[in-house]
């Protein structure tokens, strides 16, 4: 009997490893830079790893915005409102680093209180968000998202606004 309670603890202990959430929206997504609560709205400024400048990045973007919406409406009481405030590495023609407001995404609680967070992808969150272009880093984001096949077909509304934009 003996034996067999040190395998058993540790299956134990191995399951329960990983299985809480975190405790705070900053320790959801390592883009997210900072967080702001304001009258019971989130405002969230990300960063992208800067890796395509195109597509990739938009899809970073998409998916840490839905991880952090998530949370934030399943294990971290709600919100009037989630903003995310998009940010960019740049490199200027000297070979200078920087970075540069790109976007704002934003849904409100209304829409947020609706969903149903395991029937849904982070597409689906996409054309619930405004989208507001705020540097034309912001524009080429977003239409190198919408020119791939599946984030066309699935983000309709959002590639909608951007076309607009």
């Amino acid at each position: 009997m003996v034996r067999w309670l040190a395998p058993i603890t540790l299956i134990f202990m191995l399951a329960s490893c990983g299985s809480e959430p975190p405790q705070r929206v900053e320790d959801v997504r390592s883009s997210v830079r900072s967080v702001t609560n304001e009258n019971g709205s989130l405002a969230i400024t990300m960063i992208s790893k800067g890796l395509d400048g195109g597509a990739t990045d938009m899809a970073g973007f998409a998916r840490d915005f839905f991880a952090v919406a998530k949370w934030q409406m399943v294990h971290g009481g709600g919100t009037n409102r989630i903003t995310i405030l998009a940010v960019v590495p740049t490199r200027d023609k000297y070979g200078n680093e920087g970075e540069q407001e790109a976007f704002i995404l934003s849904v409100g609680g209304d829409d947020l209180g609706r969903i149903q967070w395991d029937n849904i992808t982070h597409w689906d969150l996409m054309n619930l968000a405004t989208f507001l272009p705020i540097h034309s880093f912001g524009g080429q984001l977003s239409r190198a998202w919408c020119s791939e096949e599946d984030n066309l077909r699935y983000s309709m509304r959002f590639c909608e606004q951007v076309r607009i934009n």
